[in-house]
């Protein structure tokens, strides 16, 4: 080193010492120019990707929360849908149908006989509409009890108007039943 010292003239050390300082101010000007800006860029993304990282734990967690709760309110969404058709606002005839077919099981049984139904015509209360369907029925004591604990559990539905007549004679049914069934929906 102490040959090269000597080999090198001041005028040479002077030139070098420039070309140095120059290197190490471009050297500073790039760094400025195009490190920090990147520098601070990537700062930003590992910022960023921080927060996207909480706030997939944040829901991953209510996730499992809910895969708890999942099977209950599937099983509540199927019975809502078995509901639904007696909560939707209907056609009377929709209705009275239905009503039909829920009484249907009873008459394949012997149990009543189905003379007519009437559909009555809707009335609004305050912001309800009321679809009333009238049924005459001939059945027995036993009967009328299954009648009204069928309609009873069809939630939506209820009985608004009872009559019943007995007969004096001796047949298969003894009771002459009119049945109003209601039904409110908001509309």
């Amino acid at each position: 080193m102490n040959q090269l010292k000597k080999q090198l003239k001041i005028k040479e050390k002077k030139y070098l010492l420039i070309i140095a300082l120059f290197v190490l101010v471009i050297l500073v000007v790039f760094h400025l120019i195009y490190v920090a800006p990147l520098s601070s860029e990537v700062k930003n993304l590992k910022n960023e990707i921080e927060r996207k990282n909480l706030l997939v734990e944040k829901y991953k967690t209510k996730i499992k929360l809910y895969q708890k709760k999942l099977p209950k309110l599937k099983r509540e969404l199927a019975a809502l849908k078995k509901e639904e058709i007696w909560l939707k606002p209907q056609e009377s005839y929709k209705l009275a149908a239905s009503l039909e077919q829920l009484l249907k099981s009873l008459v394949e049984q012997g149990k009543l006989e189905i003379i007519n139904y009437q559909i009555l015509p809707e009335k609004k209360r305050e912001s309800f509409k009321e679809i009333k369907i009238r049924f005459e029925i001939r059945t027995h004591i036993q009967g009328l009890t299954e009648i009204l604990s069928k309609i009873e559990k069809v939630k939506g539905i209820y009985v608004s108007e009872l009559s019943i007549t007995k007969f004096g004679y001796r047949q298969k049914f003894d009771l002459r039943v009119r049945l109003v069934c209601t039904k409110l929906y908001y509309g």
